[in-house]
């Protein structure tokens, strides 16, 4: 490995093992922070990617497939809705979730956080650093129906989509774990393709925090 390359390696571990110690040490359980941290901690990734390793994240603007994304948002949105009602009706989590809501400002984070937040974090990692570095090293195209996809861009979604079995530590069942597992592959294989066709995560944030906000509103009805 070339001097620079490795020194890039440190400074990039370094930067991040002195963010998570911040994050546990100081912040973890505070109001208001805790829920942003970890996708902040994503983003940080991300970021740093871009800063020492100079990898494209996709940080442009682009109207392509915007539309598509759109619909792949709602679509996926709407299966979320019905895992989630399924989850609630079994569980009776309903009741706990409102409850965790004790103010305005709290209700108003929750859906900072699942309308925005989440997805930009999530697509920066996994689309921009993921797939854009498993695109290059697995160029190769698939054709799926009468769409093209890169071998990296099937291997970046089933990451996203796998990366989901750490729900299970949350307390979530079996039967919905692997239920998210699935969509979540579905859903970043599909988001993916639009990320390989426009290399801007602000469209497939689109998606994202359309799939994301549409599933929370279960919680307010």
């Amino acid at each position: 490995m070339q001097k620079s390359k490795l020194l890039r390696v440190i400074l990039f571990m370094s930067l991040l093992c002195i963010f998570w110690i911040i994050y546990m040490r100081f912040l973890w359980g505070l109001p208001y922070i805790t829920i942003f941290l970890w996708h902040s901690y994503l983003l940080t990734i991300a970021i740093l990617f871009y800063l020492i390793f100079k990898v494209d994240i996709g940080l442009r603007f682009e109207k392509k497939l915007l539309f598509e994304s759109i619909l792949i948002g709602i679509t996926f949105g709407i299966i979320g809705v019905i895992l989630e009602i399924k989850i609630i009706l079994n569980y009776a989590l309903i009741f706990l979730l409102r409850q965790a809501f004790e103010s305005e400002i709290d209700l108003v984070l929750h859906l900072f956080k699942m309308w925005f937040w989440i997805g930009f974090a999530e697509e920066a990692l996994f689309r921009g650093v993921i797939q854009t570095i498993l695109m290059m090293r697995f160029p190769r195209q698939i054709k799926i129906y009468n769409y093209q996809f890169k071998v990296g861009t099937i291997l970046a979604g089933l990451i996203f989509g796998l990366v989901h079995i750490i729900n299970l530590f949350g307390g979530l069942p079996l039967y919905y774990v692997i239920c998210q597992v699935i969509a979540a592959t579905a859903f970043g294989i599909a988001v993916g393709y639009i990320y390989q066709e426009t290399r801007s995560i602000f469209i497939t944030s689109v998606a994202h925090n359309l799939a994301n906000g549409i599933t929370s509103v279960i919680y307010f009805l």
